[in-house]
């Protein structure tokens, strides 16, 4: 979800100044091809937007890379370096990249109809967090942490409002949320600290400090993205355990909050499970050419280990996991004792509407 939408919304608020000397060019004559020193090769004859045709010499490393295979008809991005010479840039693939997302979206809303619908919006908004406040405080300066802190809440509560509505599920779910990531930050810092891990475990690091972006706090740029990658799947435990809690009262309205908080706790252990197991392949799949590349280094395994690059990437994982495991006590607790004492008067009034703009009871 996050892979095609992220292009989407970087297109739309980057500066429109930075692409003045881009342009799209269609391939009309493909000359010589081959391998040299440097890898593959190929002489490109393209037609630019203003019906200009330029000659670009298109080269990778990589034997079947997207800079290597180009036919008559293809489209790519080029770049004029100076007036009239022109390097390629990259293959141009947004068309394709919108057509998976439109199908995504179609299946959103066929399979998940209005909900699909709401979880879109949600979905939108978080991202207008990131890219209008969380991006430009970063930027600016601003204390990494609080900027965390202030982005998660504004996503929890935005998006879970959009998308079940204004209801106490929600309100509880979010408060839940806000709570446990505040833990997630200071267990953050905590663990950085004591593991001397400064956030320069990475090449896109590298990029930033030579472009001199932020303020140089680069341990506080990876605490926000350790708190921005545990909400992920932080707002979805603590929305299931509190819809659990509130079945099982609806199911038996004379059972207690004690009672409640311990069958509601069976299953959020089996949730957990499945969940933790999830972030852990989310990151290693995020991280396998990684992985792959130390796999077949003759570098011990505790050095490799040791490294910041991946120690960043270890403590991501295990911060993120200790947040889930106090998200499922502290939900449920905090549904069971306010669900508790409700009647069954109290279920027979609610409203069974869903998505932004119904009032909903639960």
């Amino acid at each position: 979800m996050k892979n095609f939408l992220f292009l989407f919304f970087f297109l739309c608020f980057f500066p429109v100044s930075a692409f003045a000397n881009y342009e799209i060019g269609n391939v009309v004559k493909v000359g010589k091809s081959g391998e040299n020193e440097l890898g593959t090769y190929q002489i490109l004859e393209v037609e630019g937007e203003n019906h200009q045709k330029v000659s670009l010499d298109v080269g990778d490393v990589f034997k079947n890379s997207a800079s290597s295979t180009f036919t008559v008809g293809d489209t790519l991005i080029m770049q004029e370096k100076n007036p009239g010479e022109y390097q390629f840039v990259e293959r141009y693939r947004l068309p394709s990249v919108f057509f998976v997302a439109f199908v995504f979206f179609v299946f959103a809303l066929f399979l998940a109809k209005k909900r699909g619908f709401f979880a879109i919006l949600g979905l939108i908004f978080s991202f207008l967090v990131i890219f209008l406040f969380v991006l430009p405080a970063l930027q600016n300066g601003t204390s990494a942490l609080l900027v965390g802190i202030l982005a998660s809440t504004f996503i929890v509560g935005g998006s879970m409002v959009i998308t079940h509505g204004f209801r106490l599920s929600t309100f509880l779910a979010v408060g839940s949320t806000v709570a446990v990531i505040t833990f997630a930050g200071i267990l953050a810092i905590i663990a950085t600290k004591i593991c001397w891990l400064f956030g320069i475990g990475s090449e896109d690091t590298l990029q930033l400090a030579l472009g001199e972006i932020g303020n140089g706090d680069f341990r506080g740029i990876f605490l926000v993205g350790v708190l921005l990658g545990t909400l992920g799947v932080l707002d979805d435990v603590t929305t299931t355990q509190v819809s659990a809690v509130i079945e099982l009262k609806r199911a038996n309205v004379k059972m207690d909050w004690k009672e409640l908080f311990s069958r509601a706790s069976r299953i959020g252990e089996e949730h957990l499970v499945s969940v933790i197991n999830t972030l852990v392949l989310a990151y290693a799949g995020a991280s396998l050419p990684l992985l792959l590349l130390f796999s077949s280094s003759t570098i011990p395994w505790w050095v490799l280990l040791n490294s910041e690059m991946v120690a960043e990437e270890v403590i991501r994982t295990l911060v993120g996991s200790m947040a889930l495991l106090i998200a499922i006590p502290f939900s449920t607790f905090l549904a069971a004792k306010i669900m508790g004492p409700k009647t069954e008067k109290y279920f027979q009034n609610e409203n069974p509407s869903v998505g932004c703009g119904h009032t909903h009871i639960l």
